[in-house]
């Protein structure tokens, strides 16, 4: 199906003029996308990707149905997200400029409050997972190393600060083993859903 609407646009790009191109690319640059839904905690709210906007950024729509409503306007792209368990913050990553270097932040499910949580700059950051209790979220980052991504978790404190977890095998394939009243237990292969 993508191979046949290929090759009808190239066709009919062939044989309309310059103007008729150009409103032919036009129309075809407006086609939008929504990728990596997640729901709420509730299953009252869908959280998404999405480019209707343009840049690829977060809306929300609710599951009965109805137009989604963009929550963030951020001058580069979104290119992950996830709901805490709580349902009370969305933690994004994003790509300054749409590219490298990318950063997250965390904001509350209605856009406000939003805030950087990674230090900015020349670090690549990857936006992990919340522990259940939603008070923590790992993220991995090369502020370490350029060389190398780390598992860092972040504690929602007054004062944001990064600490490294003690894993010798550190990869956002791990997934956190996190029990409860007994806390963060190790890290298990998680084959099925990488974050990116």
């Amino acid at each position: 199906m993508k191979r046949a609407l290929i090759v009808l646009s190239l066709l009919m790009a062939a044989t309309a003029g310059a103007d008729d191109v150009e409103t032919i690319v036009a129309t075809l640059a407006k086609i939008g996308s929504a990728s990596q839904p997640v729901f709420s905690p509730d299953g009252k709210r869908i959280a998404f990707i999405s480019t209707i906007s343009g840049s690829p950024q977060v809306w929300m729509l609710p599951t009965a149905g109805g137009w989604p409503d963009q929550i963030t306007a951020l001058d580069d792209p979104v290119t992950a997200i996830d709901w805490s368990p709580n349902g009370e913050w969305i933690a994004l990553q994003s790509a300054p400029g749409g590219g490298l270097n990318e950063q997250v932040y965390i904001m509350r499910p209605d856009g406000s409050g939003m805030r950087r949580i990674t230090e900015g700059g020349k670090t690549n950051n990857r936006l992990g997972w919340w522990m259940p209790d939603s008070k923590s979220l790992l993220i991995g980052s090369s502020r370490r190393s350029a060389a190398a991504i780390d598992i860092w978790i972040f504690p929602e404190r007054p004062v944001p600060s990064l600490y490294l977890l003690p894993l010798l095998m550190a990869s956002l394939w791990l997934r956190p083993l996190w029990v409860a009243g007994v806390g963060l237990l190790g890290m298990a292969l998680d084959a099925f859903s990488p974050p990116f």
